[in-house]
């Protein structure tokens, strides 16, 4: 069930970086510190792109006087070579005396949310070799067979993990990424999906990028019967329990349509989701970390 939907995940992480096959040139337009034509949006489109020789310009006109940028208090990351070329008149970056300006790091951190017994990690561990992971995972037998995966995989100096869930994990710098794969459902109010949300959103960075993957469909649609069959049919066919499944489905797994699960996203602190995959019930949402609102 989990490979499906990580196979997909992981083909989509690639994509993100490799959209853009060549080094860009990026314009910062405000001197706000971030959103649209920001300082610290430019660094996050150009840790994007990950090829190296992106640069970053000031607008001529907006910049023709020296102007300050303040920041609101986290760091802004830099994971690839970059030149940041700055204005002539001058430009002043102030931390206000809470943060770093930069941090230049050669890695993404990736924050993977009931990791299970590792499905994910060790695909991108090994699609990206400088990427740090942090798994967390309730279940004490899930998260001792990760480790061990890890160790035998060759990964677990990469590797934090931490039994137990998403509030309990200790504070870290904030992670760059996030996975969630049909997790979310479990939780069978919307306001208790919107907080777990909230919480992953509070631990990435700005602009942080949140792949999440659950059941979803419209169980009063007249299609949903059939759909349910092949589900059903496909279940059997994996080996799995299929009246069990089929059973759990409004009852311990919420199944709510498409347009449900990305307002809750949206509640929980993320853009609003695009949809890149659907198999049969899962489907599969990206979304970046909101702007906090000032």
């Amino acid at each position: 069930m989990r490979d499906t939907a990580m196979v997909l995940v992981l083909a989509v992480v690639v994509g993100w970086s490799a959209n853009v096959a060549r080094a860009l040139p990026f314009v910062v337009t405000n001197t706000n510190d971030n959103g649209k034509g920001s300082l610290r949006d430019a660094i996050v489109r150009a840790n994007d792109n990950e090829d190296n020789g992106n640069a970053i310009t000031f607008d001529a006109t907006v910049f023709a006087r020296p102007q300050t940028i303040v920041l609101q208090g986290t760091e802004m990351p830099i994971s690839h070579d970059l030149t940041i070329s700055g204005p002539s008149a001058g430009l002043t970056l102030d931390a206000n005396k809470k943060s770093r300006i930069f941090r230049v790091t050669d890695a993404s951190t990736v924050d993977i949310v009931g990791v299970g017994t590792g499905a994910e990690l060790f695909d991108l561990a090994a699609a990206f070799p400088q990427w740090q992971f942090t798994a967390v995972e309730p279940a004490p037998a899930m998260i001792a067979l990760c480790r061990q995966r890890a160790q035998d995989n060759g990964v677990q100096a990469r590797c934090a993990f931490h039994q137990g869930t998403l509030d309990s994990l200790p504070a870290s710098a904030p992670f760059d990424g996030a996975t969630c794969l049909l997790v979310s459902h479990f939780f069978m109010e919307n306001a208790g999906r919107s907080e777990f949300f909230q919480q992953i959103a509070a631990r990435l960075g700005p602009q942080g990028i949140l792949v999440s993957a659950d059941l979803s469909s419209a169980m009063e649609a007249p299609t949903f019967p059939a759909l349910l069959e092949i589900w059903r049919r496909m279940l059997r066919q994996s080996g799995m329990p299929a009246d069990q499944y089929i059973a759990s489905l409004g009852q311990s797994a919420a199944v709510l349509p498409t347009d449900e699960v990305a307002a809750i996203l949206r509640d929980g602190g993320f853009e609003t989701p695009v949809l890149f995959f659907q198999s049969l019930l899962i489907h599969a949402w990206f979304s970046r970390r909101a702007a906090p609102i000032e």
